[in-house]
């Protein structure tokens, strides 16, 4: 009963990133755009699984070089990982679902650094289960690609520059966690650009973000998503 069920579903596993924060920001900017599309990107695909892989208060991520210290390894508390152990945990998770009878597999990634780690763990158990058409596992790029590409242009052609669209805690990421969850961001705060500046990751400029621009990335997100997620099952098949 459990393997015919899953069978019919793909499964997603969502993959956070930590990240320095600005004033403005309570969560890292990655994790507010996964949650701004994992709570609804899989509503008009009602067949998805989602399983969400969530970092804890003191921010890990992979591939960062530990000693000497690099991004945000350079702050007291947080962890870092080698490629290898994160490659490990997202196998050890799709085989899991595999056995689970699961017969797609997508990773969802929120940090630009380990699309290519997602791609590779991916490309090595399709060659492995060539011959076994049970399950493949997939790469989402687009859940990434269209934030940085999709979403950027539409703030542009709106008139924003890109010095303030940036790239963490910008306007962008802050829109973006506005239009999910307005107490995510603290306003006092985002209206004062000397609480700003020159603090570890702000790389843009957040005082114009607002829920409407941020809905604008929310919907690209899921569109992208869906539309990617609905080709690749239907390839399968």
């Amino acid at each position: 009963m459990v393997a015919r069920w899953a069978s019919e579903k793909p499964f997603c596993i969502r993959l956070p990133c930590a990240t320095t924060l600005g004033p403005n920001g309570i969560e890292a900017s990655e994790e507010i755009t996964g949650l701004a599309s994992v709570g609804t990107a899989t509503a008009p695909t009602p067949n998805t699984m989602l399983a969400r892989f969530d970092h804890n208060s003191t921010g890990n991520s992979p591939k960062r070089a530990i000693s000497p210290p690099a991004a945000h390894m350079r702050y007291t508390g947080t962890i870092s990982i080698p490629e290898s152990a994160f490659e490990a945990m997202l196998e050890g998770a799709a085989r899991s679902f595999k056995q689970h009878g699961f017969r797609n597999v997508f990773f969802l990634g929120d940090h630009g650094g380990y699309q290519k780690n997602e791609e590779r763990v991916a490309a090595r158990l399709n060659r492995e289960w060539a011959r076994d058409p049970a399950c493949r596992v997939h790469a989402l790029l687009e859940y990434y690609e269209v934030t940085q590409r999709g979403y950027v242009a539409a703030l542009k052609q709106r008139g924003y520059s890109q010095a303030e669209i940036g790239t963490h805690a910008g306007l962008a990421d802050t829109s973006l966690a506005l239009a999910v969850d307005p107490s995510l961001v603290r306003g006092v705060m985002l209206k004062d650009p000397a609480k700003s500046a020159g603090i570890p990751g702000v790389q843009g400029d957040p005082r114009r973000a607002t829920a409407q621009l941020g809905q604008l990335g929310v919907q690209q997100i899921i569109d992208a998503s869906v539309a990617a997620i609905q080709r690749l099952t239907r390839e399968q098949k």
